[in-house]
């Protein structure tokens, strides 16, 4: 079904709902087709039917979930995104192309998890298939690391609060930290969960200590 030079899309049928993106070994890539980040579902599915080299896996969900939208008379939200996926089937089939579809009741911690779960299984079988480690990832260890030293900045934030407000610039400059933008978002995490208080908003903010 997957051979040396395939990738793998996976089309969600829900917006906003998830969306299992393609596992970093096995990043969807077209040919010709410029990588902008883009987040637009229809030029999205537009390149992936038009391209030879992508390996389609849909997820249906059957229930629509709650309060759902009414974007055309008769037709709800769901009912117009599972059209889209029989559509867009429909049309990879027409360009010869195969695809795969899952079908699931909702969306749920069980059903999310169980999908992870496959498609790591599958990486791993596949790597097996072409001879590659798939689980030796150096970028996870270099994030793994920028997450280490983010969390000794913020204890060394932590400790420089005090009773009397100060702005981000200034722990900054008191800590010898370079970068200010760093230091206040951390600030503004540590206000958001009750460990500091915030006076104002913004760049200008002067944190203190809880009350």
């Amino acid at each position: 079904m997957l051979h040396s030079n395939s990738q793998i899309a996976n089309i969600p049928t829900r917006p906003s709902v998830f969306g299992l993106a393609s596992p970093p070994e096995l990043q969807t890539d077209f040919p010709g087709q410029p990588s902008s980040g883009s987040s637009d579902s229809i030029s999205f599915r537009t390149a992936v039917v038009a391209s030879r080299h992508a390996f389609v896996t849909f997820i249906r969900v059957l229930e629509a979930g709650a309060d759902p939208v009414e974007v055309a008379p008769g037709a709800r939200s769901g009912d117009y995104l599972h059209g889209f996926l029989l559509g867009t089937r429909e049309a990879l089939s027409g360009n010869g192309r195969e695809s795969m579809t899952i079908t699931v009741r909702r969306v749920d911690a069980r059903t999310v998890g169980g999908l992870i779960a496959l498609f790591e299984r599958a990486v791993g079988f596949y790597a097996t298939l072409i001879r590659i480690n798939a689980y030796h990832q150096p970028g996870v260890q270099a994030g793994k690391d920028a997450a280490d030293q983010a969390l000794a900045l913020q204890s060394r934030i932590e400790r420089q609060l005090s009773a009397s407000p100060q702005t981000a610039e200034q722990i900054a400059g008191e800590i010898d930290a370079g970068d200010v933008e760093t230091v206040y978002l951390i600030l503004e995490h540590l206000a958001a969960n009750g460990r500091a208080r915030a006076s104002g908003s913004g760049p200008g903010a002067a944190f203190a200590t809880p009350a």
